[in-house]
């Protein structure tokens, strides 16, 4: 059986974990179904303690955090809860293609 996803749980982690980043305004039903899916796609990630080493992961990336500069033409960008949760996102975060070098996060799984 799956437990419930955490929304609110989750939401506050993120929010004390990575302050820099955009705040959450606004759960819409799409963002709750995004989080929900990654809930369930994976056992492990129905654990709080796996999404503090996933947004962990997140902090050690200066590309995610919003402290590089953009390339000539794009502006800053800085990764929020709804982008991290895309499963497409969280993919290349898990295969740390955003690991700043000699970091070495750690796999999630």
């Amino acid at each position: 059986t799956i437990p419930p996803c955490p929304h609110q749980t989750i939401v506050s982690l993120y929010h004390e974990m990575l302050p820099e980043l955009p705040k959450v305004t606004d759960w819409t039903t799409e963002r709750q179904a995004l989080l929900r899916a990654r809930w369930v796609d994976k056992a492990e990630r129905q654990n709080i303690e796996w999404w503090k080493g996933y947004f962990e992961s997140v902090r050690k990336s200066a590309f995610l955090m919003g402290q590089t500069d953009p390339a000539p033409g794009r502006k800053l960008f800085r990764a929020d809860l709804e982008w991290l949760v895309r499963k497409q996102n969280m993919v290349k975060v898990l295969e740390e293609k955003y690991t700043d070098t000699g970091e070495g996060s750690g796999r999630l799984w």
